[in-house]
């Protein structure tokens, strides 16, 4: 009999241990934990700060439409991005547009390619592999590229060749840039940067309405250096590299 109730009295205190063990987990894992509801606090925090993706919307076939749903390789920057990046040349989109690549010429032309595909031809009325556009508008030689990047609201770059699409073979590529358009209230701007040899560039436009119906933009810009080679001995007095452009449009 003793032998039963010290088993019975082991199996008692036992039972009690195990109860006050496992009482305490059970009431930890009833609620959340401080850990998670930090976590989810955190997310939802995280969730409303968040920002919103910004859509490019392009033209590349001739309609207005999501960059995502456009079934060829194109790369798309806004006006903004262009003057922030200090890009006011065709030969500057070597910057943003991989796999594009403008060589200068002895004439003062540029060869452009895109993925290594152009025609090196150096002569001013060449036909590029890689055509440009403003507007839409055909710029058939590379001389024609000079100031096509007045003013603009975005440019599009088109890899890989491109039909008659507007109004051009290109074996290359296709650049494609579209301007500002006139506004129906009065806007103005100027922007402009200072560099070696007196490098001046001022750029500037005004936009707004002139009559009933009859919205007016004006945009122009001066770019002028002095020269940054000089001749000696029989040259001596020559100089060489200096800029003088002036580009406008109406």
């Amino acid at each position: 009999m003793k032998t039963v109730r010290r088993s019975l009295a082991l199996c008692g205190a036992s039972s009690l241990v195990l109860g006050l063990l496992t009482g305490p987990a059970w009431a930890a894992d009833s609620g959340p934990s401080a850990a998670a509801t930090a976590a989810a606090t955190a997310d939802a925090a995280a969730t409303s700060g968040a920002t919103t993706v910004e859509t490019i919307v392009v033209t590349a076939q001739k309609r207005e439409e999501n960059i995502n749903n456009v079934g060829m390789s194109i790369q798309a920057a806004s006006g903004a991005k262009l003057l922030e990046l200090g890009i006011h040349d065709t030969t500057d989109l070597q910057k943003i547009v991989p796999g594009f690549q403008a060589t200068p010429t002895y004439y003062g032309t540029n060869v452009y390619t895109i993925r290594g595909v152009g025609f090196q031809d150096t002569s001013l009325a060449g036909s590029p592999t890689v055509s440009v556009y403003s507007d839409e508008f055909p710029l058939p030689f590379s001389v024609l590229t000079n100031g096509a990047s007045l003013d603009l609201q975005r440019v599009e770059v088109l890899k890989g060749p491109q039909g008659t699409l507007f109004g051009e073979n290109a074996t290359g590529g296709a650049i494609n840039y579209i301007a500002n358009k006139p506004t129906d209230t009065f806007e103005a701007g100027v922007d402009g940067s200072f560099g070696r040899f007196d490098d001046t560039d001022l750029e500037g436009f005004v936009s707004g309405p002139v009559a009933n119906g009859l919205d007016v933009r004006l945009a122009a810009r001066i770019n002028e250096s002095g020269a940054w080679q000089k001749g000696y001995a029989q040259q001596d007095g020559q100089t060489i590299g200096g800029k003088d452009f002036i580009n406008g449009r109406l």
